[in-house]
């Protein structure tokens, strides 16, 4: 409907300290429809509260809309506490993935939660998310992440998955995608996720030996959602 959200990670702000940072921009609802190149704004603003006291990096942001108001976003960070309905989760300071939604046009963000549920007790990186919709109240999110899964699956980089059924208020814990994952030791890494509401499909970049090298290929998979 012409409405736009764009998120980066941002350093040096005198509020926000010298992390990077999480911050967005987004149209004002009502303006942009009209012809020409102008398009107004909001001002840029952090996403997530702890950005004026944390000193960790918050990085690689994506978001995603369901055409029918509601604004997910994510991104990895390196926090070490997470305030989550009034209640802190100490995460500790590897890498976890951040969420936050919106059902304002990216005016105001709530809901700010770990998407990744065993971050209070994990050890590995979950870094680089990528996250898809169909419209129809589900949502699926992928990383990279070289958590071991309680030695189930090694410390190599695999891709992981959460899904979602209500419209992203709460989320499946950490799952495996691809079935090598607990006897392969190539990396599997930046992810990306799609869907034309009835299958859904996620490609990404491995140096795992399948019979054809250790060089860098794109694999995919492809599920529909239970």
């Amino acid at each position: 409907e012409g409405n736009w959200v764009m998120a980066w990670p941002a350093q040096g702000n005198a509020q926000w300290g010298t992390d990077f940072d999480i911050v967005e921009v987004h149209t004002i609802p009502g303006s942009a429809p009209q012809p020409g190149p102008a398009i107004n704004l909001s001002f840029i603003k952090n996403v997530a509260g702890y950005a004026t006291s944390d000193n960790a990096s918050d990085m690689s942001p994506v978001v995603a809309t369901d055409d029918k108001g509601t604004w997910i976003m994510l991104w990895s960070s390196k926090v070490p506490n997470v305030t989550v309905n009034n209640k802190t989760k100490n995460i500790k300071s590897d890498a976890d993935i951040i969420l936050s939604r919106s059902t304002d046009y990216g005016k105001t963000w709530q809901d700010l939660d770990v998407l990744n549920s065993n971050a209070q007790n994990d050890t590995g990186n979950d870094t680089n998310p990528h996250i898809a919709t169909n419209g129809k109240g589900q949502w699926v999110a992928v990383w990279e992440s070289n958590e071991n899964l309680e030695g189930t699956i090694g410390t190599d980089f695999d891709i992981l998955v959460s899904k979602s059924s209500d419209n992203g208020k709460t989320w499946s814990g950490p799952q495996i995608l691809h079935n090598n994952a607990d006897s392969d030791s190539g990396n599997d890494k930046n992810a990306r996720i799609a869907t034309d509401a009835s299958k859904w499909v996620v490609v990404w970049e491995s140096d795992e030996d399948g019979g054809s090298g250790k060089d860098s290929d794109i694999v995919y998979a492809t599920f529909t959602f239970p």
